[in-house]
Order: structure tokens, then sequence, then C-alpha cells
């Protein structure tokens, strides 16, 4: 297969299991228009050049012109991406707090990426492993990475099936 069919099947994959995680959380409509910007030509022509298979072309484009236009692109158009809440004026950045359905939906984006590229390998322990990797770098707002390490601690504790009934039956508990 080329890099543009490997790319399509990728991100439909990685779309498909953010779908299966926001519909068990009770969000399906929520899961279907995760990610749509995608598709378009600025983030689509990109990441197919970019396209490895085993982790985001977005990284690819960084290391080879120093910035991602694609990324550019999808952090400003997706609301579940912690940069999409960052305020940043003279030299300052300031993380605003995430509302509770966007910090949803970017949990079950961690789950649908890492089930995307990891495949069999994904187990309860890749969120927190991936937000302690590299994910806790980025800037959030204090109350907002306190749920989200929360919610990635009991996915590891708990299962994840188990943290996505308690959300789709009561909500957001980890306030």
């Amino acid at each position: 297969m080329n890099k543009l069919t490997k790319h399509i099947k990728l991100v439909c994959n990685h779309k498909r299991e953010v779908f299966k995680a926001m519909a068990m959380c009770g969000h399906p409509v929520r899961g279907l228009l995760h990610d749509m910007s995608k598709f378009s030509p600025t983030e689509f022509i990109e990441s197919v050049k970019y396209f490895q298979g085993d982790r985001s072309p977005i990284e690819a484009a960084k290391e080879a012109q120093g910035y991602s236009m694609a990324w550019f692109h999808h952090r400003g158009r997706n609301p579940h991406h912690s940069q999409y809440w960052c305020d940043i004026s003279f030299g300052e950045v300031t993380p605003c707090e995430m509302p509770w359905k966007y910090l949803l939906e970017l949990v079950c984006d961690t789950i649908g990426a890492g089930k995307a590229y990891m495949g069999d390998k994904w187990d309860n322990g890749s969120p927190i492993k991936y937000y302690r990797e590299r994910d806790y770098k980025s800037f959030y707002h204090p109350k907002t990475r306190a749920k989200l390490e929360a919610i990635y601690t009991d996915i590891d504790r708990f299962g994840w099936k188990s943290v996505a009934n308690t959300i789709k039956r009561n909500g957001d508990v980890w306030q």
C-alpha cells in the first residue's frame, strides 16, 4: 500500500476507535465528529507526505521543516487539544480550564490514538504511560491536569470499560 492509502486507513481506524470510546461514555455524536479537520487539504496533504505509520506525521513534519502547518490547523479547530485552551500574549502562556466535554474527548482521543498506533500492544496502562512520557509537558490548567491525571490513573487501576461506564452513568466525577 502507498502512503495515501495507509494514511487514510490509519486515520479511519483512529476515528473508529475514538467513536467507540465516546459511544461507551454515552457521547457517540462527539465521537462521530472527532477530528474531521484531518480531511482538510492543509492537514491531509502534509500528513500523507510525512506518513510513517508508527507515529504522528506531525512529528516527522516538525523534524523536517521545524514546524507543521497541519498541526497549526488541527489544534486551532479541535478543542480537545490542550493548545486550543492556551492564551498566548506578550510571551506569556496562560492555560484555561478545559470544559468537561472536550476533556472527555481528549481522553477518548488518547485511547483511540493508542489503539490505532499500538494495536494489540495497547492496554489500560497505555494512557497514563503516554501522559507521563510525553503529554505531561503540555500546558494544562491545574484543574484540567488534575482531572486528566485522575482519569488516566483510574483507567490504569480499574480498566477503561469501568471508567467509561462510570462516565456514562455519572458524567464528570473527578470534580
